[in-house]
Parts: C-alpha cells; structure tokens; sequence
C-alpha cells in the first residue's frame, strides 16, 4: 500500500542548527534591545547587566533574575510573530540529537548578577523584560495627606514619601491573602492609615499605625462585608464607611460613622457606629456642618454612561430637611468629591467627571473621557437658597486622554493644600497645588501633563511565580476523549483548565499504586500541551483525537490530536486548528508548546490565517466535531458560521481558507444559525447532522451532504456542498441527532463480519443505516383546566421520545426492513424475501466457505436461518464484490455453482481492514416526505432525555442521557435479539455530571462520584456487556475503568496567563458584542491602549481593572468584570470562611456603654400572612414569632443585650465577633428587658437597674438577615400603600418584585391574583434586578374581561366573576428608579409601549443589550459581552433602553434625606395619580344588564 505523510510527523524542511542560530540573530535584532530575552547560550555583556541592574540589591536581583531569565515562562517579546517563526508546513519539530558541547562551559551567565561590582542603591528598580525602567507595580487606589502618600500594588498596601522628580521607593504595609481597598490618611494624625480587607473573609476596616510596631487593627465585624472607607472626619476621631444599609429599607449603599475617641462633653463612645442620615451615599468629604457625597454606584464597565445610575454629587448639611443635588445639569458621571483650599483659604470642590462642553453657546454638557473639574466650595447658604443651590460652573483641570493615548483619570487624591495624585493606568502621577489653582486664574491655558511618579514597588512578587493548581475534574474538565494507544492499552484525552493532558485508564484503581522496586510500574500519563514552562500562554479549547485506521508500518503507531487554541504567536490570542502528536510514528511523546523557539503552526487560523470572520479570519469558533472516520472536521463559530473541511493529513495539504462554508438556509429555507447549532458527522464523514433552530423557534434537525471523502486517506477528496436536506419537521422539536443502526442491520454486519474473517475477505463497512433522535411531539399538559386560583397555565413537561429514521441507499436491494425494528410478527410477511436473498447469498459464499472453512459448509442450514432473519444491506454485496476481485474472478465465473472445487486461494495479505464509509442515502424529493418516515421506538418511555449518548457495537442498545430535578442521569435501553424488538431498560442509579462518547464511537465517558464522594472520570467500551458489567459495578464501589486523574496538578506562569487572559477577552468581545462594528469603536487601538498595562499586573484583581478599562470603551451596559481564580482567604475552604462569618440575630444593634451592652433599635417585622417565602423561614431570632414556639418571648426595640454564651459583650470590639461561625447554632443571650418590660426591671428617680434575662436563639446568616430586611420592607410598604389608598378612597393591589426570575414569579403571583379586583394596581420594580419574564407579565396584564358570569341571584362575584379570568380591570401604576435595570426595565417599557399603565419615579438604570455570559476566559473570569440586541420601530436599537433608561410618565425622586427616614414619596405619588385617574375614568361597576330572556308562551300563540 502506498505510504502517506502527516503534518505532525514528516518533516522534509527542517532547518540545520547553523540556520537555526542564523535566523535567531536576525530575529533579535529586529527587537528593541529593551525587549530583547537574555539567552542561556550568548555572553551577558557586563556594561548591559551594570545598564540595567548595576544599582539591584543582591536579593532582589537575584529573585528577578532567577525567575524572569532562568526559569522564566516567554514573555509577551517570545510570543510575538515577528520574534519567533517556525517552520510553516509544521506543526510540531522532531527533538534534535542531543550532542555534546563542551564550549557551552565556556559562555559566562551570571543570572544573579554576582560580577557587577557597582551595585549602588539598593532601591532602584531592577530592569526587567517587558517593563518599562523605574516602573514596577499596579499602582491604584491612592491617598494624600502632605507628603505621605499610600497606594494598593498587588492588593497590599503601600508607603511613601512624595518626592516628585526623584525615585521613590514604597514599603509595603500589608500582606493580605484578598486584597486592601480604599486606604485613607488621617488628616491629623497622618500616622493613621484606614483601609478595607479580607484577613478573615469578609470585608472588613482596619487601621495601621505606622508609628507604632503593633498590628493593625480590626474595626467593624459588619454582617454583610463594609463597601468602602469614605473617608476620616475633619478632626481626625471619626471614620466614616460606606456599607449595604442594614435599616429596613430598599437595598442601597449608605454611610456609617464610627467614633475612635470619647471627649468629656461627646455623645458617642469609642467604636459606636451611627448611620449618616442619607441613604445612596458614598464617597464622601466632609466641611463643618455640610457633607459632599457621590449619590449612586454605576455597576456595569461603562465609559460615556448616561443611564439612571450615572454618579452625580449632592450635599447635605445637619439640620436640613432634604438633600441638595450639585451636578444634576448633567446626566452623566460626577464622582468622588474632595476639598481642598488655597493660601487665601479658598476652598474649592475636586471631583472627578466625563463631561465636556458640548456648545459653547449654551453651555450644555456631554460625555467624553473622566477628568479632574474643580468648583468652588459652595457655602451652606449657597446650597440652600430659596430659588435651588447657588452653585459656579465647574472648569476641567486635566485633559488627560489626548495626553496619554486615551486613557482617562481612574482614581485621584488630593491634599488639602491642593496637591493631587491621579491614577491613569497603572501609574500614579503628580500636579502640584500651584498647578491647580493656577487653572482658575488662566482657564484657557493649555493643561499641563501630570508628571509620572517614579515609584519603585520593592516586593517579590509571589503572585507572578509558578502557580500549581490541583485539578477539579468538575469545575476544570471541559472535554474528554477516548483512545487506543500503539502500546496495548487505553487513555483518555483531556481537556483540563485550557491544557490538553493524556491520562491512562486503569482496570482497577488498586493496581494503580506502585510497590517500588522496580515492580508494578503504572501506566503514565502525561502533558499534550502546553509543557511546565509555558502554563498560560496559550489557552487549549477542545482536543479531539483523530482516528486513523491506516495499516503502512511506518505510521501506524501515531496518534493524532486535532487541537482548537489560542495561538500564542498571535498577539490577540486567535483561535487556530493544530494537529499535534499524542504518539509519534515511532511511539514516541513529544509535548507541544514547550518551547518558546519551537512554538508549533496551526494549519488554519491564528497568525496564519486568523482575525474576525470580517476580515477572513477564523472569528470565535463556539465547537468543533472530528469525524468517527478522521478524514474530516467541522466547527460553528459566534457569527453563526457552520464550516467544514478535510482535516489535512497525507494528501491533503493545508491551504489559506480551505474550507468551506455551509449555505445560511437549508433546503426549505430554515437558517442554519451556527451559533446555536450542535454537529454531529455520519461514520464516514460524508454527512454531516445539524440540529439547530427552525424560523418558529422550534429546534430541527438537517442533514448536510458533504460529499464521499473517499474509502482511504490517500484519497480524500475536496468537501463539496451537496443538499441541506431537512430531516425532522418544524412543528416540534427534535434534537439529539445520533448515527446508528437498527438491530437487524448490527446483526447483519456482525454475521458477514465472521463469514468475512473466516474466509479472509475485506471486513464489512460500518455503515449508519438509521439516524436516532429524540423528539417532544408526543406533549402532554400536566393541568387540565385554566380555571381555578391564580389562572393556571397549560404547563408541558419537558418529555421526549426516541424515534429512528431510516436511511436508504439510492440503489438498495428492495428490503422493506432497512433500518427498522420489525418484531418478529413480520418476519412471516418477508419470508419469500429472505428466500431470494438467502439464495443469491449461499450462491457466492459456499464455494468459498467449502475451501475455506468445511465447518461452516456444514453448519450451512444454520446460516440459512439466521439469514432468514436478517436484511441484506450493499455491505454485503460490496463485500462479495471484493473477495471476487481479489480472487480474480471474472464476472462471467460469479456464478460458480456450490460444491465445485476450483475457487483459487485468497491471499490474505490483500485482505483490507473495515473502513467506515456511509452509504448514498437518497433523501428522495425536495420537501418533508423523507423526514415523515421517522417512527418512534414504541419500548422506550418518554422522559426528559437531553442526549443521546451512544448506541453499543455489538446489539444496538441506546445509552440514554436525562434530567430528573436537574441533575442528570444515563439509562440503558438494551436491546434483544433480533427479530424481537423488546427493550429492557437498565438505569445507572448514580448521578453523573458529564457522559459522552469517544470519536472512534468505540468508547463511552462518565464522570461520576465515586464511593467516597469524590468524581472520578470513568471509560468504558462500547459495548452491551462492558455498559452492563459497569452498571453492576457502580452499584457496589465504581471500583473499575478509571481514569488517572487522581493528583494531577495544572503548571500555570501567571505572567503569561494574564497576556493570554487579556487578550482573550478582547478577541471574544470583538467576536461576541451584538454589533459588529463595535458602535464604530477602534477595537484593535483600544487593544493597544491597554495591551501595556498587562505586564504591570501582579494580581488577578488587577487584571479585571485592565479589562474592566478595555472593555468600558464599548460604552454598553450589561459589562461586567468578574469571577477568575483569586487569592482568597484559606484558599477559599467554605467551611473555614464559614466559621469566620459573623452570624446575625436579626436586627439593628447600637453599642450602649451606659447599658453595658448592645441595644436593639429595630427589628425587622415581615409579612404576619407568611410563615415560608418561596420555601424559607423568614424570622428575626429575637422576634416573638421565633422564640415563642420554644416559651420564649421576644425582644423588643430598647432591649439591650450583655452577654453572649456568658462573656460580655463589652469586652470585645463588636458584638458580631461573638457570633462568628454560629449561624444555624444556638447561643444564650443575656438580655436587659427595658422596652419589653418584665418584672425584673425596676426604675426610680435616682438610678436605673435591670437584671438580665437569659433567652436561647439560633442566629440566622447574614444574606439571610439582608434577606429579612428586604422582606420587612416589602410588607412595609404593602401595607403603607393599601392604608394610602383606603385614605383616598379607593382599593389598591401592590407587589414588588427584586428580580425577572422564578422566585419573582411567586412573587408575581402573590401580589396580583389576591388583589385581581381591586380598582388600582402598583407593580414595584424599584431596584429590579432584571431576568427574562417580562412576556409573561405582560401577557397577563393584556388580558381583558369581555364577558361576565351571573346565575339565578344575580351577578356571580367570588368564584367567576368574568372572562377572561383573573383580568385585572382597574389602572395599572408602575414604579420604577434608577436600580431598575435590564429586564425590569424591559417590563417597564413594554407596560407604556403597550398602553397597559404609567410609570412613576426616576429615569432606570439603561441596560437594553442582553447577555448570556457565555464567553468565559480559561480561569472562569468574564468581562461579559452584550450579545443580543433589542430594537423596535419607535426608538430603533436599544428599544429606548440602552445608554439613556427608561425615563418614567410622572418624574420623581426620593430624596436621600427623606428617604432615609422612611418616607416613600414615590409611593405617595402613585396612590395621588392613581386617585385622579380613577375619578377621571372610574372602574364600572358589575350590574345584570336587564331582565333575564321571557320565552313564555305568548297568548296570541294560543290563537294560532
């Protein structure tokens, strides 16, 4: 046979050494010498490492050296095309001879740098690749008091000095295992330094004294974790937080003050904390009697916003009624005020903002880039003037965009002689007061450039070393395939956390340990890709291995991987296709990706051929399907593109874009949306099975002609589009296409497989004669009337059925039971069919069987039987065809009579193996009649089934995947022997969480709990009696067929991850944002802009501040950065972090040191109607309803508790430290009955006693306490609007929902169906969350009564009243503010588009692109991408949502002063509009319209 190449192995252009070292010079000196990576092989210049180190201290440029040039993962230098280029036509190189080299003794390398004599100081930064001089660190959060200045770098806190033109070095302060947030100076005693940390979990404040050697402090033990520190009071003894509200109330941010020092004359004791009267606030600075606070937090990643939420600044001084908005003429971001003032005592207001000066005739506003703008101070008397506040116009002290590429102001600190600190980037930089104030005098000046601070971060880094991640398979395991090594045994192919690892499967796991001695040796696994020092340049998608079946000696060890990855050599990370070796041709294993010089070339995509779709490139490729015969591959992407190709290995030579793109519609003019899509090959590659979306939503199936790749891989040819043939009706959906046989036709092949192994003929081919899918058009509503409470709804289980569809051959024998389960009742029907078949069968065969095997000619009435029960498919004639060939039979000697004795022998050399090819399948004529000869397979039940997963080799029996309360389950349907068409089922009782099948289809997968809890990944053949013995096997230990995964640990160099990460995520929001021309964003200048800072990051939070930068610049809503692997606290161990968690008792606690204990000021009062809310109890611990079940009766406000477990609350910082860990436990409290008045309470003119009272109460958890007050709130608020409307003369429904989801629907459902009759309902989604039920409420409030009810009494009130059902008549109020986002808003729109109400408050949140979340990067972080987009004929894109809110008919605000005391002037409003509507268009009454039908018998009748 003829011998064929691979592009993993072959290698006929492989360069010498010398061209090798050629190339490398040319390369280097193409690179900026800054750039340029030390080599292991070239002399170290003495000048060069004096240049750049010759002032390091030896430590520390020991560690930088050790780690950045020794042991050093590539750099963004080794990872640029331009630098390293290997071989085009390759994809991995062969190791070259090891050869001995004694002049590599000769090389000086000195990586410690032990020759430089003149080290200098010590503190000057050490050069390091890819970093600018003098810049270390990710320098954020900064703070300024004279000339001491702190910042956060790597999430710990740092000191210095403010030296402007000189380096600096910082001391770092801290070393938290989270991170320190919002570190502030104090003011008078700038020894003080505040911040926020996660020591022990939860966000908490601390203080440091610099001054003194003793630790720092910890201040508050707050429930829920404080936000952050606004800042300290202007005498110094007060801290001021912003934290959640822990009122009853809506859920908002709020700020706490807490006193450090008791004066003689002061109300407030050392660590009392009391509420500042404002609710949304944060930010604050404080001057005499006034506060100058930011008002609202923006939530999503989102330059230029101009939504509900878009920061704005406000005043508040003591003794005021109401708040004083300072920023309200523009709708934009004004943010983080501070004051400073000038030699004359000046006082001026820094704050940060994106406006700028949008007509210079008017003066009004718009949005750009965040800049440092000033104002005077206004006065007291400024903010409350009669006519509103007397406020100047603020003037930009920055322009910092045009002065730094685009980059705009993050963060800033100012002094208060006026010297500011502003981040932009990762740097901070400096503009002194004289600068400042200097822009008042001369505001047309051009605006100086902030002047970059030369910090040096003196630290180690421990965050960019080595990174060793032990493996959860259920969290890091995104793809697994199966198969057969050349040594003998069985691994299964992993993709792990973005690497791709092969893994021995063991028979049993005992036999797994080594005894030593040499004896006993395990099976090894090993890494594919990427090796130990290059962990995170690349990020591995999907491998799959590619089958082979080739026979020639030189290949047939190889085994192939068919890799989809980022490619390193690309700078923003494009998806590219590698074949890389999992054996060589040789046996050998060679790990990919393992050497920076030597990075394989991917055949399509990546730098070869990457980019969008736009641009010809590859895009974001969503999964990619091998077909079982390995000749073939196809793959979806994120623009809805299907493409397929030949996998290019032998022949098939790889070319720019050779592929092919599959038509947009199938042959009936349903989409084929590769978005959406899931692929599935025939055996042979020649079809394709696509289930995807029809135009009514339902999912269908089609079937793509691809054309015959031909019977061997010296043969493929060229993939040609043929029909796109639709293979399942629109009308339901089908899903869970699967390539099969019918049992009849597995019989038929494994019977002319043992004729052809004992005459030594060609092995039958393996082809698919039925295409199984699962199918839900056998619906069944579970409610069988619409009638009765709450308007039950026609609800359909998700249950599906398994039905076959038989695929014929163009030239078929005329078998009516191709691909079908007859049953043995029909096989009298076809007995005269079996006949011919049998005859035609024996006249070929026997002569050969009596040669060959004279036992088989003897058992030939056996044959004829089993003949008898079997179809004959092509295989069989195509079989004898090649026993005839190969005996060099003429056709006129094909018909040889049975007994003669002159059949030549067979050379068995010329016997090929089985080849899986596909038959010609005739689809018959355009339309749906080939898709209407599907049936069901009636044995199987009906079940939520979500896959099939396999059909067994050997008797056709279906491995089924189904959901049972979402958690998912594996049935085997075992099939008898045919004709019988019984089916037994056999379920697997463990719960899986992933099963699937091998690409060869000769393995299946599951990864399972085993005994002791722990998943194991286990692999058994596909085969009835392996899936049957595995079965038996899990009820017992799953002892057997496991996977080595048992101690796997992932390698991973932080400092190439986060290159990949960013890079990554840029690439998915190009591929993944709704709108192509990223709303005419530069997208690649945005990727430059931000590349540079990613090499300044030493910490994954510092990464999400890059992409959070990045991806703002779309200026979208629904932009979030979140969720990738932290350094958290005891390594994220929840039960430690729970025993950390301080526990809540259910109400609002002031400390009283006059009481000697913490009194209760309120304590939250739910809704008295409900003892569970959607399946929680929801009681304070200390309210009657909890403790009087125990005899117990509950506390009261004024109730002061002393003791905790019988230690004194006073002894300790705050309450909360007690109760650490005690959620869900009992505690004792000691309690002072002063409100709650007991007989132990005694008081008299002259002093106060009270004796404590012991009570037992379990605490709840701190969400659960939030939860508790939310829920307080809601019944509040119920009750104040039904008492509001009862004033007003009138009957009113409320609800408020949080969210858009299920709990929301009860929620629903609570709040309207009671109320159904009442003449006004308020739907409050106020801080809405957002979901995806909006249709569902809407269509609810669509429905209009046309037709009433009435009986012998009159009209039927109670129990009918009118049709439709439950329509709600009176007028509909909705409120919403600027928290009400996404689908709330989505909801609000709809309820005024539609007519259906009007909407009362303030303009929401903006959120009008909708999202999935579904472009994750390898360590499960996200900058989410907005990918869905809503428009309509009004408002065009956004839906009159996106970037601008829902702006309400009636505006109004609540207050942050009024609000914080309770009062709701939003809900006042409603209950007033909905007044004066109802007396404009009142609810009609229900009367009988006039008397009942006479149809007595008239007298004139009797004339007649």
């Amino acid at each position: 046979m003829k011998s064929y190449q691979t592009m993993s192995i072959h290698y006929e252009d492989v360069p010498t050494e010398e061209e090798e070292e050629d190339a490398r010079e040319k390369r280097q000196e193409s690179v900026p010498r800054s750039n340029r990576r030390r080599s292991r092989r070239g002399v170290c210049s003495t000048t060069s490492w004096m240049h750049y180190l010759g002032l390091s201290i030896v430590i520390l440029g020991a560690a930088i050296a050790l780690y950045f040039v020794w042991f050093s993962p590539v750099t963004k230098s080794l990872v640029n095309p331009s630098l390293s280029t290997p071989t085009a036509t390759t994809t991995t190189r062969p190791r070259p001879p090891v050869e001995y080299d004694a002049s590599l003794l000769d090389v000086v390398w000195d990586p410690f740098n032990l020759t430089v004599k003149n080290r200098g100081s010590p503190f000057l930064p050490p050069s390091i690749p890819g970093v600018v001089t003098g810049a270390t660190g990710y320098l954020r959060e900064p703070d300024l008091v004279g000339d001491a200045l702190v910042f956060v770098s790597e999430g710990d806190l740092y000191y210095t000095r403010l030296q402007p033109g000189t380096p600096m070095t910082a001391m770092k302060l801290t070393t938290t295992v989270g991170n320190v947030l919002s570190p502030k100076i104090n003011p008078k005693f700038p020894n003080l330094i505040a911040y926020t940390a996660t020591y022990q979990g939860n966000r908490d404040v601390y203080v440091i004294d610099i001054a003194q050697k003793a630790p720092a402090q910890r201040l508050t033990f707050w429930e829920t974790g404080v936000y952050d520190i606004a800042g300290w009071g202007a005498d110094g003894t007060t801290l001021v937080f912003a934290s959640t509200s822990i009122e009853v109330s809506l859920p908002d941010i709020r700020l706490y003050e807490m006193t450090l020092m008791q004066g003689r004359d002061s109300q407030k004791t050392v660590l009392q904390i009391e509420p500042i009267p404002l609710s949304q606030a944060l930010n604050a600075a404080f001057h005499e009697e006034c506060i100058f606070f930011t008002r609202f937090r923006q939530t999503s990643n989102t330059v230029r916003y101009v939504g509900g939420t878009a920061e704005s600044l406000w005043a508040y001084c003591n003794g005021h009624d109401l708040a004083v908005p300072i920023t309200s003429n523009y709708n934009g971001t004004s943010k983080e005020p501070s004051i400073i003032q000038d030699g004359e005592k000046n006082r001026f207001l820094l704050f940060l903002s994106d406006r700028s000066v949008k007509d210079s005739f008017d003066g009004s506003w718009t949005s750009t880039s965040m800049n440092l703008w000033a104002m005077p101070l206004p006065s007291e008397k400024d903010l409350y003037q009669e006519g509103g506040p007397l406020l100047a116009k603020p003037i930009p002290l920055t322009s910092v965009s045009c002065q730094f590429g685009g980059k705009s102001v993050r963060e800033f600190a100012a002094d208060t002689s006026g010297s500011v600190i502003l981040r932009i980037g990762a740097d901070l930089h400096y503009l002194s007061s004289a600068q400042i104030l200097d822009r008042f005098s001369h505001k047309k000046k051009p605006f100086d450039i902030p002047e970059v601070l030369p910090i040096h971060v003196a630290s180690d880094f421990h965050e960019q070393q080595e990174r060793l991640i032990p493996v959860n398979l259920l969290k890091h395991l995104t793809g697994v395939d199966v198969f057969d090594t050349s040594f003998g045994t069985t691994s299964a192919l992993m993709t792990l956390r973005g690497q791709a690892w092969v893994a021995p499967v063991l028979l049993d796991k005992t036999a797994s340990n080594y005894q030593g001695a040499g004896q006993n040796i395990p099976a090894r696994r090993y890494r594919v890709a990427p090796g130990a020092q290059l962990g995170g340049i690349l990020r591995i998608l999907k491998t799959v291995h590619v089958p082979s079946i080739n026979a020639d000696e030189e290949s047939r060890k190889e085994r192939l991987a068919l890799v989809l990855a980022t490619d390193p050599l690309s700078p923003t990370a494009e998806h590219a296709f590698y074949l890389l070796p999992l054996q060589q041709s040789d046996g050998t294993i060679v790990t990919s990706f393992s050497d920076p010089e030597r990075l394989p070339t991917p055949f399509l995509g990546g730098h070869v051929s990457g980019g969008s779709t736009k641009d010809g490139g590859l895009g974001s490729v969503r999964d990619v399907v091998v077909s079982p015969c390995g000749r073939r591959m196809a793959w979806t992407d994120k623009d809805g593109r299907i493409c397929v190709m030949n996998i290019p290995i032998g022949k098939v030579k790889p070319r720019k874009n050779y592929y092919q793109v599959l038509p947009a519609d199938n042959e009936l003019g349903e989409p084929l949306n590769g978005n959406v899509a899931e692929l599935r090959f025939s055996p042979g590659g020649r079809y394709l099975a696509i289930n995807h979306s029809a135009r009514n939503q339902f999912a269908i199936i089609s079937i793509v002609d691809c054309g015959d790749p031909g019977r061997d891989r010296d043969n493929v040819t060229d993939v040609e589009i043929g029909r796109v043939v639709q293979a399942t009706p629109s009308r339901f959906n089908s899903v869970g296409a699967y390539w099969g046989k019918s049992t009849s036709d597995i019989f038929v092949h494994r019977y002319l497989t043992t004729i052809a192994t004992s005459i030594h003929l060609p092995l039958p081919d393996d082809v698919a004669t039925t295409l199984y899918f699962l199918t839900d058009r056998d619906i069944v509503s579970d409610v069988y009337s619409p009638w009765g409470s709450r308007v039950p709804m026609p609800q359909f289980e998700k249950r599906s059925s398994v039905y076959a569809l038989p695929l014929l051959p163009t030239s078929t024998d005329g078998s009516p039971l191709l691909g079908r389960f007859p049953g043995e009742g029909a096989l009298e029907i076809f007995s005269d069919e079996f006949d011919k078949l049998e005859k035609k069968l024996m006249e070929m065969a026997l002569p050969v069987l009596e040669v060959e095997n004279r036992m088989l000619r003897e058992s030939s009435d056996q044959m004829k039987r089993a003949l008898r029960d079997r179809r004959l498919s092509r295989n069989t004639f195509e079989t004898l065809e090649r026993y005839l060939e190969a005996s060099n039979v003429s056709k006129a000697d094909k018909a040889i009579k049975v007994g003669t004795d002159d059949t030549p022998a067979i050379n068995n050399t010329q016997a090929l193996p089985a080849a899986l090819v596909d038959m010609e399948i005739d689809f018959g004529e355009r339309g749906l009649h080939f898709a209407r000869t599907a049936y069901r397979i009636p044995n199987i039940p009906k079940a939520n089934y979500v896959s099939i997963v396999a059909q067994t080799s050997d008797d056709g029996s279906l491995l089924l995947a189904n959901l049972v309360q979402m958690s998912l389950y594996v049935k085997l349907f075992s099939a008898a022997a045919f004709p019988s068409d019984k089916i037994t089922e056999v379920p697997l009782t463990s719960q899986l969480f992933m099963c699937g099948e091998s690409t060869n289809r000769q393995y299946i997968f599951v990864l399972v709990p085993d005994k002791t809890n722990n998943l194991s990944l286990r692999v058994i053949p596909n085969t009835a009696i392996s899936l049957a013995t595995f079965i038996a096997d899990a009820a017992v230990s799953f002892g057997k067929n496991f996977v080595d995964a048992d101690n796997l640990a992932l390698s991973v160099w932080p400092v190439l991850e986060y290159h990949q990460l960013f890079a990554d995520a840029w690439r998915m929001l190009r591929d993944y944002f709704y709108d192509v021309d990223m709303h005419k964003v530069n997208w690649p200048e945005v990727y430059e802009r931000y590349q540079g800072l990613v090499k300044r990051c030493g910490k994954r939070e510092e990464l999400d501040d890059v992409l959070a930068q990045m991806a703002a610049e779309l200026s979208a809503l629904h932009v979030f950065v979140y969720g990738g692997e932290y350094n958290l606290p005891f390594n994220g161990d929840v039960n430690m972090l729970a025993m950390l968690q301080p526990a809540s008792l259910g109400a609002t606690l002031r400390r009283s040191p006059e009481w000697k204990g913490y009194m209760i000021t309120e304590i939250p009062l739910r809704d008295p109607d409900f003892n569970l809310v959607d399946g929680t109890p929801m009681y304070s611990p200390l309210s009657d309803q909890a403790l009087r079940p125990s005899g117990q009766r509950g506390l009261a406000a004024g109730d002061v508790i002393v003791g905790i477990n019988g230690e004194s609350v006073m002894n300790v910082p705050d309450i909360h430290s007690l109760l650490r860990g005690m959620a869900g436990r009992s505690v004792r409290l000691d309690v002072l009955r002063l409100a709650s008045k007991s007989s132990t309470f005694s008081a008299n003119s002259t002093s106060k006693a009270a004796i404590p009272e012991v009570i037992v109460t379990v605490p709840i958890t701190a969400a659960s306490a939030a939860n508790l007050r939310y829920t307080a709130w809601e019944s509040r608020t119920r009750e104040k609007a039904k008492e509001l409307a009862r004033q007003a003369g009138f009957s009113v429904g409320y609800l408020h929902m949080r969210a858009m989801g299920r709990d929301d629907e009860d929620a629903f459902a609570r709040g309207v169906f009671p109320d159904y009759d009442k003449e006004g309902l308020i739907i409050d989604v106020r801080g809405n969350h957002g979901g995806n039920i909006d249709s569902w409420i809407i269509s609810f409030l669509q429905r209009r009564a046309w037709m009433y009810w009435g009986d012998r009494v009159g009209v039927r009130k109670g129990d009918l009243d009118w049709n439709m059902q439950y329509a709600f008549r009176g007028h509909v109020v909705v409120l919403i503010d600027e928290h009400t986002s996404s689908d709330g808003e989505g909801v609000s729109r709809g309820i005024s588009e539609l007519g259906l109400g009007r909407l009362i408050g303030t303009r929401t949140w903006g959120g009008g692109i909708w999202l999935s979340s579904d472009n994750r990067l390898v360590d499960g972080g996200i900058a989410s991408a907005p990918e869905i987009g809503i428009f309509n004929s009004k408002f065009g894109w956004g839906g009159g949502i996106e970037q601008q809110g829902v702006t309400p008919d009636i505006e109004i605000d609540n207050n942050p002063r009024t609000s914080y005391d309770g009062r709701d002037l939003v809900l006042e409003r409603a209950i007033k509009e909905l007044k004066l509507w109802l007396e404009k268009e009142p609810i009609p009454e229900l009367e009988e319209p006039g008397p009942k039908p006479d149809m007595s018998l008239k007298a004139n009748d009797c004339k007649v």
